[in-house]
């Protein structure tokens, strides 16, 4: 039987954000899959252009996930039973971008993309650009921790 012991330590840290990261989601949907994608690709055309406006190049727009659904509606029938009644393709594409955080610039990027005609969804979410280095310091403190409670 091997002898051991277990020793347990916790720590925490607070850091201030530095980085504004933005998610953001563009949707179209028409019966016609070369309509939808052609809408889509409009949004996406409009959105870079109100970016770019304000300072933020389109290669700075990468993304994170593109969907294609065919999308359906149940339909209650005149017998009462239901069926599904084709609505249309739905494409998603889904973006992110980061900027350094300034509340006067998260202003400016917030009202170009809640009045953008390309209409996006999005969020913003405060991180810090480097996550590994504060993650190294505080695994340094839980082992110092952990070493002091083994005495």
């Amino acid at each position: 039987m091997e002898n051991k012991i277990t020793i347990t330590a916790s720590s925490s840290t607070s850091i201030k954000a530095d980085v504004i990261e933005f998610d953001i989601t563009l949707l179209s949907l028409n019966k016609d899959y070369q309509k939808s994608y052609s809408d889509l690709t409009h949004q996406l055309n409009q959105l870079q252009n109100d970016l770019s406006s304000i300072g933020i190049n389109k290669d700075e727009l990468k993304t994170t996930t593109f969907d294609v659904q065919q999308k359906y509606n149940n339909v209650r029938n005149s017998d009462g039973s239901y069926s599904k009644e084709f609505e249309g393709y739905q494409i998603t594409h889904c973006l992110v971008f980061q900027q350094d955080f300034d509340s006067s610039t998260l202003a400016v990027i917030l009202n170009k993309l809640a009045t953008s005609q390309s209409q996006p969804q999005f969020n913003i979410r405060f991180t810090c650009k480097n996550q590994k280095e504060h993650t190294l310091l505080l695994m340094k403190q839980l082992t110092k921790e952990a070493k002091h409670r083994a005495r």
